[in-house]
Parts: C-alpha cells; sequence; structure tokens
C-alpha cells in the first residue's frame, strides 16, 4: 500500500488559494453546476461547507426580524434540509469508495482483509439511518416551520407555575396558644365543681368558729390524636424534576394543616376517631338558660342580637369575671346576609355595633370568624383564651423508600404526620357554646 503524497499535498494547499465561490470581498456567491463539476473533490467539499454556513447565517438573520416572511424562512429551512441530504449520500459514497479500496488492499501474507470491508458496509448502512443533518440544531430548523413554531413551545417566554388551586388559611388554629407536649400524655389537677366558700361572720373574741369551705381536687389526664398523610412518588420523576419534592411536602402539610383546622372546629372528640374540638366541649345555647333567660325578650331580633346573647350567657355562667367571650365563629355567607348588607326601608344599614380592624370585622366585642368549615344556619361562641392546642410536635415530613416494594419499584414515600390535642379544661367548658339552628334561636329570642 502507497500514499498519493503529492496529491495530498494538492489537496492541503488548495485551501490556500482563492476559492471561486468568493467575491473580492469574500462573500459568498452561488457557483453554477458547471462550476461546481469543475471543482475537485476537496473544493467540492469546502463549497458545500460553505453554502450550508451562508443558508445558516441567512436563516439567522430572518427570524430575528419581526416582519420575517414565512416563505422566505420555509424556502431556506428546505434547502438546507436537501443540501443535508447530498452531504450524507455523498459521504456515504465516499466511504464505500475507501472500503473497496482498503479491502482490496494485501496484507504482506497476501491475504486480502475482506473484513474490513464488512465492517465498513455496516457502517455505510448505519450512515443511511442518520437523520439528514449533522447536528441537532440544524435537525431541529428542518422540523419547525411557522405553523408549527407557536404550538412546540420552543420560543415561549416561560415563566414557571402559575397560581395554584385557591386554598384557605388555618384560622382556627391560630385563635389559641399552644402548649408542647413532651410526652404521650398531658395531665393536670383542676377542682370539682363541689367547691364550698363559708365564710361567716362572728364576735369579736369568739372561739369555735364552725366553717364547711373545702374543695375537692380530681386528676385530669388526656392524650392526643394523631392526623397522617401520605403519599407515593416515582423516583424517576424526583430525580429528573427539582421541584417535584418541595410540592409535594407543601401538598402533604397542607393536607394534615387542613384536617386539624377543621377538627379543632367540628371534630367528635371520640378517641382514637377524632380530635376534641370547639364543637364537642361546647353547651348548646338555650333560650330559656336558667342563668340567663333571653326568651321572647329581644325586639326584631338578628344574628347580632343572638351572638351578643350567648356572650352574655358565657359571660353570666363565668360569674361576671370567669370567662369574656371574644370570638365568633360563623358561616360567611350567613354574617354578609344576616349582618354586612342588613338594611332598613330607608336602604341604611342597621347595625351600628359592626366595626372593621385591620382585615377583622368586630360585633360589639366579639371578634368575628368566617370559617369554610362552619355550616351554614350554625355558630359557636367562645372565650379563646380558655382553649389551648397540645402539640406532640409540628407537622413533621419524611421520606423512606423502604415502603412494601417501593425499594425494587423505585418509588418514596412522603409522610406528614402531627400528634396533637385540643383540651379545655373541665371547668371551661361553659366559655363555649353554640347554636346548631340559627333561625329557630332567633324565634324563640324575638319579642312577639
Amino acid at each position: 500500500m502507497f500514499f498519493d503524497f503529492e496529491l495530498i499535498y494538492q489537496n492541503l494547499n488548495f485551501r490556500k488559494m482563492k476559492k471561486k465561490w468568493l467575491t473580492g470581498e469574500n462573500v459568498f456567491k452561488r457557483l453554477s453546476a458547471s462550476e461546481i463539476a469543475s471543482l475537485e473533490d476537496a473544493e467540492k467539499i469546502e463549497y458545500k461547507d460553505a453554502e450550508t454556513q451562508h443558508l445558516e447565517d441567512r436563516l439567522k438573520a430572518i427570524e430575528g426580524k419581526e416582519n420575517a416572511s414565512k416563505e422566505e424562512v420555509e424556502s431556506i429551512i428546505k434547502e438546507l434540509s436537501d443540501l443535508k441530504t447530498q452531504q450524507i449520500n455523498q459521504l456515504q459514497a465516499n466511504v464505500k469508495t475507501l472500503g473497496e479500496a482498503l479491502a482490496n488492499t494485501k496484507s504482506k501474507d497476501g491475504v486480502k482483509k475482506s473484513n474490513l470491508l464488512v465492517a465498513l458496509e455496516k457502517l455505510e448502512g448505519g450512515l443511511a439511518s442518520l437523520p439528514k443533518g449533522d447536528s441537532g440544531a440544524i435537525e431541529i430548523k428542518a422540523d419547525i416551520t411557522h405553523s408549527t413554531l407557536t404550538h412546540g413551545g420552543q420560543l415561549d417566554q416561560y415563566a414557571g407555575f402559575g397560581a395554584d388551586v385557591p386554598k384557605k388559611t388555618l384560622k382556627i388554629y391560630s385563635l389559641f396558644r399552644k402548649i408542647p407536649m413532651t410526652t404521650e400524655y398531658y395531665t393536670f389537677l383542676q377542682q370539682k365543681n363541689n367547691v364550698i366558700r363559708d365564710a361567716k361572720n362572728v364576735a369579736k373574741c369568739v372561739k369555735g368558729l364552725t366553717t364547711t369551705t373545702k374543695e375537692e381536687l380530681e386528676v385530669v389526664r388526656t392524650t392526643y390524636e394523631k392526623i397522617k398523610d401520605l403519599a407515593d412518588i416515582c423516583n424517576d420523576f424526583l430525580n429528573d424534576y427539582a421541584f417535584v419534592e418541595g410540592r409535594y411536602r407543601i401538598l402533604l402539610e397542607d393536607s394534615v394543616a387542613f384536617r386539624v383546622d377543621r377538627q379543632l372546629l367540628r371534630g367528635s372528640g371520640v378517641a382514637g376517631t377524632e380530635m376534641k374540638s370547639i364543637s364537642s366541649v361546647s353547651s348548646e345555647f338555650s333560650a330559656i338558660n336558667v342563668d340567663c333567660p333571653l326568651n321572647a325578650s329581644i325586639d326584631n331580633a338578628n344574628l347580632a342580637d343572638l351572638w351578643l346573647g350567648m356572650a352574655t350567657q358565657i359571660d353570666v355562667l363565668g360569674q361576671l369575671g370567669g370567662y369574656n367571650a371574644d370570638t365568633v365563629i360563623c358561616n360567611k355567607r350567613d354574617f354578609f346576609v344576616e349582618i354586612e348588607s342588613k338594611k332598613d326601608l330607608e336602604g341604611r344599614y342597621l347595625d351600628p355595633r359592626m366595626s372593621k380592624v385591620g382585615n377583622e370585622y368586630y360585633i360589639g366585642s366579639l371578634r368575628v370568624i368566617a370559617s369554610v368549615d362552619c355550616a351554614p344556619n350554625t355558630c359557636y361562641v367562645f372565650d379563646s383564651t380558655k382553649g389551648s392546642i397540645l402539640e406532640r410536635s409540628g407537622i413533621l415530613l419524611s421520606r423512606s423508600e423502604e415502603n412494601g416494594t417501593n425499594f425494587a419499584d423505585d418509588f418514596t414515600t412522603l409522610k406528614a404526620v402531627w400528634r396533637g390535642q385540643f383540651l379545655v379544661e373541665g371547668n371551661n367548658a361553659n366559655a363555649f357554646m353554640k347554636c346548631s339552628d340559627v333561625n329557630l334561636a332567633l324565634g324563640a329570642i324575638e319579642k312577639p
């Protein structure tokens, strides 16, 4: 085997010569078919490269214009695609020619290297399956037309995530102080109901006073309820997209927090099922309460009258010192229809007792909390200082692949857990009152 060094020298040095496809200002110009045919093989390759670069430069210039012609863009893209196809075909032909030449070359022992020919033929087949373009950029340009440009998203301005589905705020949870639980049970002492205070007047210097004053204490023991949620997520999804785990953590945390907030208002208080709640500890409003009867006593009774009447009963049950009702929880529509928008026949708003401080409404001294968890035609009035939230911990988030077949299936389990309880000490139960039928209660307190 020998090499034609003279030919190689010529092929290398033709680059130093004046290119026939460049003008005097080194600007590309198209050659005719006969001019292309007269070029050396190496020059033809270089000409095709220059033509490709010229078309790409034209395409970039046009795409940068606001009034770019659709037809012109598509025409250049087609030319580029055809040119790339020609270059691939020429490459295949060159490889085949070279392969045949090498395969016919004999080694020192005179045996043909036919196995090289086989390998090159395989290479030729592989080249035939290549996309008609030598780079991703050219291939993409060949695929995109004006009609698909606005649908594929390649040129979109990406703004990240849009707005999530609206979610509530934790209005009930924020009303009460938090007490950390350091063990499974929370225990305290409280007076039993039969407290006797029997102070008496006595004469001076007289012995032998007899009194029945006494108190009895009892031990109260309570424990927490456990609320949790979890989600299995594909590890590929987690690893491919950095935002996935963070969004799932927020989703699970919200899920648990919203359930806690809802049960603080309406939980059944059945151990092992649901938390104790405002509803479960509250007494039912009664217009004929013997300590503070309100039946048939209010002219033109409205919802504000009912709330303030409930607060009055609470104050009386607390001996006008033990409790101070400061909060009412209601349905938002009830508040708007029955109080906020209520007018007289002259179109004047009825209730001067309503005020607004910041984003909070007040009826008298009662802070109004509208909750999505409060059913229509119901309400709750209470002294918020008499309730507490026992928390073993806040919401704990954890992850693990060791859950069933998760490890083998490439899944991760994310889990959110909260342990806690709503606490109203027994002697403060009368600081909470609910009305399960507002319309019925309004009829009961209305003066005939």
